[in-house]
């Protein structure tokens, strides 16, 4: 089986660090009915947006 190329090990300490009081709901301001069932969150700085099956992509945008 190989690596997938976008795969680095996640420090344990930094993410229990951003799951801190995170509320699993869509991070983006706008008002828009997000996906309740598909929220992503960003290992790096903890922001979390709605999954690419949502219509604004949140998630992805942030990404980007």
């Amino acid at each position: 089986m190989q690596i997938c190329e976008h795969y680095k090990p996640v420090d344990l300490d930094h993410l229990n660090k951003l799951l801190r009081g995170v509320a699993l709901k869509c991070s983006n301001k706008m008002p828009h009915s997000f996906d309740t069932e598909g929220q992503w969150m960003c290992l790096t700085c903890g922001h979390v947006g709605c999954s690419r099956n949502s219509a604004l992509k949140c998630a992805e945008q942030h990404f980007r």
